[in-house]
């Protein structure tokens, strides 16, 4: 599209160009090359897009996205714009939305400017992002109260640097997980909740303002595992205002005048001046004698593999996957899986056209089983759908089945699953770590079943509806079944099944931001198991 790297020439049109090609629901993703990209107007996206785009930059440091000093209509903070807009107006139905790996620099003489306003629903993610204030001044670095119905999303790795409001969340729809954020020069607030369910580990502020406001209404908080730091006049304020329900555990807050000033809740345990062990706003409910206080289950990040030379990837349509057809791709996959590259990936499939079949935007059928071993540390997906029909022999024991093999942690990540079968789609039955990331799936059954003693897994960004309308042919088998002895995290996580969502049957299970949909028991918890 020409987009002009030098940041000499105006790139907003050909950028705005790339997004109004492919706002289609297809699910593609926009790729920045390192550069600096100047801007005069504001990047918008989303009407009547369902599924995407993804904006990738090649590197944080070296994407950026800079809007030129003193631009037109950028001045007036009563009128705020936003340099990135991403909006699905009347539904929430924005679903996979993602801004990754890039900078949001909103310049100087920009007293109106937003950085991004973000939108995502079920499952979609900011990760990896710095935005900035050239010269400290802005309205709101990361904005996702612009409008109603934004979330369940996550925000993972992001600094916001400058602004009135570094994060400003709000409405009541439908909870946001947020995790290992930075925020710093913010004139009035650090983080502003009016009316959201957000769930908050590792906020790192430094800050002479609040740096956590918990507005009255529907605001509800989660924020553990925090310091946050006081500068300057930070002495004589607190350094979380609280006047609706929360739940803290393991905050520090140096620096300033006290810890928490909160107009609801008295129970509290433990702690230092300017350090919150923690305090919870209503008192807990149980039905038999239990702690006073939560488990505290030890908590593990998220692990990561290395990325490696892409022409070392395995693309599966070299092994004779094809999505123009109907035709099972079961053999070819698992030629790709068996090929030896440490990672196989899944070109998007080609746009709906006279080659394609009944099969949605051009999908990967998969009627067998497909046994992850060897030397595959990662399964990275383009965003199309894999249309999983599982017509029975091996297949009843699972799609996909993670079997032992020479790497420690495989990641599968960026895939749409949709599926007609019986069978769960994900079994885990090997001591290897398994991590499931940006995964959104739409199924008639399980997605993930962990076999006693199996290994660690992880699960974040992930979202599995059940179809409106559909019928269960799972044969009441839970939407998540976690097997004894496993360790589980899930950040951002949002199963939704009509029968039971998550069965813990003796697993550690660690969840931060739960959602869920449609009437059923949300957690089974059997003996042995902590949750």
């Amino acid at each position: 599209y020409n987009a002009d790297p030098t940041g000499k020439t105006d790139a907003t049109a050909a950028i705005q160009k790339a997004l109004d090609d492919h706002c289609l629901g297809d699910n593609w993703t926009l790729y920045l090359p390192n550069g600096t990209y100047l801007l005069s107007g504001t990047l918008d996206w989303g009407n009547g897009s369902r599924m995407g785009p993804v904006l990738q930059g090649q590197s944080r440091d070296g994407t950026i996205l800079r809007l030129k000093d003193q631009a037109p209509g950028f001045g007036n903070p009563g009128a705020p714009k936003a340099i990135i807009h991403i909006v699905q107006k009347g539904s929430a139905d924005a679903f996979c939305m993602a801004v990754r790996n890039l900078t949001i620099d909103t310049g100087s003489g920009n007293p109106g400017a937003s950085g991004l306003q973000f939108m995502a629903n079920n499952q979609g993610a900011v990760r990896d992002v710095t935005i900035r204030s050239g010269d400290g001044r802005g309205v709101v670095g990361l904005d996702l109260a612009f409008t109603d119905m934004i979330g369940p999303c996550l925000v993972k790795n992001v600094e916001v640097r400058g602004f009135d409001i570094g994060i400003a969340t709000g409405w009541e729809v439908a909870s946001m997980t947020f995790e290992h954020i930075r925020l710093s020069g913010q004139r009035k607030f650090g983080f502003l909740n009016a009316g959201q369910c957000v769930s908050i580990r590792g906020l790192v502020s430094d800050n002479e303002v609040p740096a956590v406001v918990n507005k009255a209404g529907t605001s509800f908080l989660v924020l553990v595992d925090s310091v946050l730091t006081g500068t300057k006049n930070a002495e004589n304020m607190p350094a979380i205002v609280n006047d609706a329900h929360c739940f803290l555990r393991n905050v520090r807050t140096p620096g300033y005048g006290r810890a928490l000033e909160s107009s609801v809740g008295t129970f509290a345990s433990g702690g230092k001046p300017d350090e919150i062990e923690e305090f919870v706003s209503l008192a807990p409910i149980h039905l038999f004698p239990t702690l006073k206080h939560s488990l505290g289950l030890p908590v593990r990040e998220t692990p990561e593999v290395a990325w490696g030379d892409p022409k070392d990837w395995a693309n599966v349509q070299n092994f004779g996957a094809d999505t123009r057809d109907d035709l099972d791709d079961t053999e070819a996959i698992q030629k790709a899986i068996d090929s030896g590259a440490k990672t196989v990936y899944f070109p998007h499939p080609l746009p709906a056209g006279k080659e394609q079949t009944k099969l949605p935007r051009g999908s990967y059928r998969i009627n067998g089983t497909v046994r992850i071993r060897g030397n595959v540390e990662r399964i990275i997906g383009g965003g199309g759908y894999w249309w999983m029909l599982s017509v029975g022999g091996e297949a009843r024991d699972g799609v996909f089945i993670l079997e032992e093999g020479t790497a420690p942690v495989v990641i599968i990540e960026d895939f749409n699953i949709v599926d007609g079968g019986a069978a769960p789609v994900f079994r885990h039955r090997s001591g290897r770590t398994l991590v499931m990331r940006h995964v959104n799936s739409i199924m008639h059954h399980s997605l993930y079943h962990g076999d006693d003693g199996a290994g660690p897994a992880f699960f974040e960004d992930v979202a599995s509806h059940f179809p409106i309308g559909g019928k269960d042919r799972s044969g009441g088998a839970p939407n998540f079944h976690f097997g004894k002895g496993q360790k589980i995290w899930a950040r951002q996580f949002n199963p939704e099944k009509n029968i039971t969502k998550i069965l813990n049957d003796g697993a550690d299970f660690w969840v931060l931001g739960l959602k869920t949909e449609v009437l059923a028991t949300l957690l089974e918890n059997r003996p042995g198991a902590r949750t």
